[in-house]
């Protein structure tokens, strides 16, 4: 089944987000989706987080790759050849975790924008009055229904680049210079600099809001419940990306075209044929 590991995922997430009302039985923080509990609260964001990513996956990644490509081939690839790779159709789904640094760049944008949130937004609707780690909390989980959506969209539009094989390559340069030939996607050069945003200092300011969650609870219920959830939410995150993935697969061939046709406006029109050989 080519979407296996897809639907067990869906699954399993769908299985805790079933189980956080039982889990999390606080009466609620506020009340911005249906619930009188903490835990229902969180049920229906874990349900709201496939929308959002779902919108600016499609919306972005039809938007931003003329504009990806343009500013690549026009500052970055300024001496370089670009053309076309041909890539052959996998038989199995192998890139089900792919919204991972998605959910970093989320999670780091959440940690950016809950405390203003909190201060603007969470407090004046507040039901009852709760610690302030356990306010930051639902706030920070709560502003992801806000940051998940154009994060999965700017990774979005690096994924239609590397569907469609537009890359580039140093070929020309390397013959007045002594240097290493290289071939590399477009799509996979924005996938690597948003990686980099989201990748090691995201991971620290993770660990750092992990810790004090940890910390500064009083209650041990709450001190297993935020960190288990704080733990597995760039899992949870990448899975609320995956019905998105489905609807970008779906629409391959269609993504393919309509890339390779701005591409052709663009002057790239050549084919990339790599032949590479090693020998002893």
């Amino acid at each position: 089944m080519k979407y296996k590991s897809i639907f067990i995922s869906l699954i399993i997430y769908i299985i805790l987000a079933v189980l956080l009302p039982i889990i999390n039985q606080n009466e609620a923080t506020y009340r911005f989706l249906p619930g009188s509990t903490d835990g229902i609260q969180l049920f229906f964001l874990m349900l709201l987080l496939f929308i959002p990513s779902i919108i600016f996956t499609l919306a972005f990644g039809y938007l931003l790759p003329p504009i990806y490509l343009f500013l690549h081939k026009n500052i970055i690839g300024r001496q370089m050849e670009y053309g076309i790779q041909e890539k052959e159709k996998p038989a199995e789904f192998k890139r089900t975790f792919r919204g991972v640094f998605a959910g970093l760049m989320a999670m780091n944008l959440s940690l950016i924008l809950a405390p203003f949130l909190e201060k603007l937004v969470i407090r004046p609707m507040m039901l009852i009055e709760r610690s302030p780690t356990n306010i930051f909390f639902m706030t920070f989980i709560f502003t992801l229904v806000l940051t998940i959506g154009p994060s999965a969209g700017l990774f979005a539009g690096a994924w239609f680049l590397n569907d469609s094989g537009i890359s580039y390559t140093n070929i020309k340069k390397t013959q007045k210079k002594n240097a290493i030939i290289e071939v590399r996607g477009v799509g996979n050069w924005y996938t690597y600099a948003l990686k980099g945003y989201a990748g090691v200092g995201v991971i620290i300011s993770y660990i750092s809001i992990l810790l004090t969650f940890l910390a500064r609870n009083d209650e041990l219920i709450n001190i297993i419940f935020d960190g288990v959830l704080t733990f597995l939410l760039p899992f949870l995150l990448a899975a609320s990306i995956m019905p998105s993935l489905l609807i970008l697969d779906y629409l391959k061939d269609h993504r393919i075209q309509y890339i390779r046709k701005i591409a052709e406006k663009l002057g790239i029109r050549n084919t990339i044929d790599l032949e590479v050989k090693l020998q002893n």
